[in-house]
């Protein structure tokens, strides 16, 4: 196993909180994979969604998945679709990767709260539903999960290093 740890779910589950505690905890490096992908466009990523469209986001997003795991001892949070390319799985597969999950409730709740600038943010609750509903068997597909309603982002992140010392 790689000795990186990568951080997948839904929008607004917590994958870039939790990753700065845990690379703080391990003395890694965190990196947002959506920040990654901004530095190398040049542009914001709600930028990106407008002029170019989704598909031509995820190709972008392929890449800098490609190029974060080029690096070592890093905690990588990614983008809530990136388990929506095969190539992107199998990318995965070899690696430490925890899904953050949260109950629909919960992720609404928090979406309105931080009035989120995501750009699938703004397609509307029932159209953000129906991806989640479609993203939820990527989400479950990942062996570790770790629910995040209800839990202090420090206590998430205490029980990912847990479970990443346990396992290596």
């Amino acid at each position: 196993m790689e000795p990186n740890l990568i951080l997948t779910g839904f929008m607004a589950t917590g994958k870039t909180t939790v990753a700065k505690l845990i690379a703080a905890k391990l003395g890694w490096e965190a990196i947002d994979l959506d920040e990654l992908i901004e530095s190398e466009a040049g542009c914001p990523v709600s930028e990106i969604f407008e002029k170019f469209g989704e598909k031509h986001f995820r190709e972008l997003e392929s890449r800098a998945l490609v190029s974060a795991l080029t690096r070592i001892n890093m905690v990588l949070a990614t983008g809530g679709g990136v388990l929506v390319r095969e190539e992107n799985r199998k990318l995965l597969e070899r690696i430490f990767v925890v899904n953050l999950s949260a109950p629909w409730e919960e992720i609404l709740k928090r979406i309105s709260r931080d009035g989120d600038t995501r750009p699938l943010a703004g397609e509307g609750e029932e159209r953000l539903k129906e991806i989640f509903l479609n993203r939820k068997v990527l989400y479950d597909s990942i062996a570790r999960q770790v629910d995040t309603a209800g839990i202090a982002p420090e206590e998430v992140a205490d029980r990912i290093v847990l479970m990443y010392e346990e396992e290596k």
